[in-house]
């Protein structure tokens, strides 16, 4: 056989790569595994306990803690693990009154009711019908009247655009353009929604063409909940920022009232996990507090805030330049938000924080479970000092020294505002911090340097490429007029997921055990060695599917084992044709040699037949 070592080469760095691939899935359901029996069937403590060890190093010999495990373990589809399927759809209506100047013109609002009435009736593109009922009204009125009338769609943004009395055409194409945005920042909202939402492994994808998002979020056991995360709007909103240092005083004072609380409460504490020693940027270290140091017991019996809650203080107590005013096990957040929002508590803030509101980071440390606490400035209205209206673009780019960056450019009021809030921070000592944020998370606070005047910024801070693309897109969405509406939401039950890999599993194996069974007892050894082909076969099959990310459905198990029955088919051909060619009386040699070479026709001509009729199934489904 020629070229054989490469050959044997090549089968085990294969193998080697399936077995780290797969090896994964075996770790996470070991863990899982643990989990279900510390738990006693509790479901509360069972997700305790998995979330507890996302840190933890649980794959010794690479290094890996359970979240990486999870990350890199088999997918599995909702039809198998169990969760919620929802389909949306972007409001174009919404996206319309948006845009256009006047949402309240008459001939906007016939328009409109029209387009509804045709949508009842089963018209699918929403915006192909509102052009059409708008040409029919104006044909009606004299013809006289374009979508680019100053009190339609002719906005200064429009005309700057498209010109002044631009034709339908052209405003047409702007509003496709407008709706395609619209759409693109639902998506880049609903995806950052879904990582806070904390679902493993979840899939959200656009249904192109329609308008549409398909989300998939296996394993979710609050559908309600998920709903309504999904279809309420958004505001991108930037907030002046409290200096850590400012906060830090309050902050006493919360353990000390909490500390009267509790014993005034006489609530018996129970015991959390301590902070670890950890480092953020590089600026200090926490003081670290295991079970049995002494500084943990005057933490768990004196300090009930700050056994969940630590300042971001220097390990000599003084509090660190910076708006970050303290961290927080990513678990430990609901405490600490409950705490701050207790009616004592709120009564001892002191006026210069009268105005204070907390919000948490979009995203824990680098390799922890350890989020940050920021501390924006509101008003008495709580109207941010921007909002994601004013922003025209935003993309990624690469500064000077080859760093990523985040540039933005704002509309003309959108600029004056900006240089005056940018001014007011740079002109403190030491300089401020402006927060961006999105659903009460905030993501990127950068320090201001300068004032900037024109509306464009350039953003920087420690980014990858990845992260400065998602803040980009996050600045993109800006203000979302368009909200998302369910239009279908199937839920799959985890015992229904359950029973699906029971029976898959089980009919897996079966299928399996008989063609095996037979091709040995059949062949006998020759049927042996065909067998272990298969096998070797199967698994490599899952440990490319693995390292592709590939979902394993029902389906795709089902065409696992049509794959199992058409390599089988090609040994048939191969034995039955040899046993001819020993019939004919040629040596054992010479009859394999030749029956492979005289079977190749014959199973070339069976892939080609399976390929056609495939490619036939794929064409006739996109007419369906």
């Amino acid at each position: 056989m020629q070229n054989k070592g490469l050959i044997t080469v090549f089968a085990i760095a294969l193998g080697l790569a399936s077995l780290y691939q797969l090896s994964f899935s075996w770790v996470a359901n070991g863990v899982a595994g643990d989990a279900e029996e510390f738990s006693a069937g509790d479901s509360e403590v069972k997700a305790a306990y998995l979330d507890s060890m996302m840190t933890q190093e649980v794959y010794p010999m690479l290094g890996y803690t359970y979240a990486e495990v999870k990350k890199r373990e088999m997918n599995l589809g909702l039809d198998l693990k169990g969760g919620m399927n929802v389909i949306l759809e972007v409001s174009v209506k919404d996206v319309l009154k948006g845009v256009v100047a006047n949402a309240q013109d008459p001939m906007f609002i016939q328009a409109i009711s029209n387009t509804d009435a045709a949508q009842s009736q089963g018209q699918n593109n929403y915006l192909n019908t509102f052009f059409s009922e708008f040409d029919k009204l104006s044909e009606a009125t004299g013809g006289g009247r374009l979508l680019s009338d100053a009190s339609l769609f002719g906005t200064p943004e429009m005309t700057e655009k498209v010109g002044f009395n631009a034709s339908n055409e052209a405003v047409q194409a702007e509003i496709r353009r407008d709706v395609e945005a619209a759409i693109s920042n639902v998506f880049t909202v609903l995806r950052a929604r879904i990582d806070q939402f904390g679902v493993v492994q979840p899939n959200i994808q656009r249904l192109e063409g329609t308008g549409r998002i398909l989300v998939e979020l296996p394993g979710v056991k609050d559908p309600a909940r998920v709903q309504k995360l999904l279809q309420s709007t958004a505001e991108l909103q930037f907030w002046n920022m409290y200096e850590g240092a400012e906060v830090l005083p309050f902050l006493v004072s919360v353990n000390e009232r909490m500390r009267d609380l509790v014993e005034a409460e006489k609530v018996e504490d129970t015991p959390t996990e301590s902070f670890e020693e950890f480092s953020i940027d590089g600026t200090a270290e926490t003081d670290s507090a295991s079970a049995d140091s002494d500084s943990t017991d005057v933490l768990s019996n004196n300090n009930p805030f700050f056994e969940v809650f630590r300042p971001m203080v220097s390990e000599t107590g003084q509090s660190m330049q910076g708006p970050r005013v303290g961290y927080a096990l990513i678990r430990d957040t609901a405490k600490v938000n409950a705490m701050l929002k207790r009616q004592e508590i709120v009564q001892i803030m002191n006026q210069e924080l009268r105005n204070v509101k907390f919000l948490w980071s979009n995203k824990p440390e680098p390799d922890s479970d350890i989020i940050t606490l920021l501390a924006i400035k509101t008003n008495r209205e709580g109207t941010p000092e921007l909002d994601g209206g004013v922003i025209v673009d935003a993309r990624p780019d690469l500064d000077e020294y080859n760093r990523n960056i985040v540039t933005m450019a704002m509309n003309g009021s959108g600029a004056q505002k900006w240089q005056r809030l940018t001014a007011e921070a740079a002109a403190q000592t030491p300089k401020r911090s402006v927060a961006v944020v999105l659903d009460n998370y905030v993501y990127s606070y950068p320090q201001v340097q300068n004032e900037i005047a024109g509306g464009r910024t350039q953003i920087t801070g420690n980014f990858t490429a990845e992260e400065a693309s998602d803040l980009a897109n996050i600045l993109r969405a800006g203000k979302l007029d368009a909200p998302a509406r369910i239009i279908q939401a199937d839920v799959v039950g985890p015992s229904l997921g359950k029973e699906a890999i029971a029976d898959s599993i089980n009919s897996f194996a079966i299928a399996l055990a008989f063609v095996l069974l037979y091709m040995f007892f059949y062949y006998s050894g020759a049927g042996l060695v065909a067998n272990l082909a298969l096998l070797v076969n199967m698994f490599f099959i899952f440990g490319i599917l693995n390292s592709f990310g590939a979902v394993l459905t029902l389906p795709g198990m089902a065409g696992i084992v049509l794959t199992i029955g058409m390599a089988v088919d090609a040994n048939v051909i191969i034995f039955e044709r040899i046993r001819e060619e020993l019939r004919l009386g040629k040596g054992l040699r010479a009859a394999l040699v030749d029956g492979y070479k005289n079977s190749n026709s014959a199973i070339i001509d069976a892939m080609h037949v399976v390929d056609v009729i495939e490619q036939l199934k794929a064409w006739t489904i996109q007419f369906l």
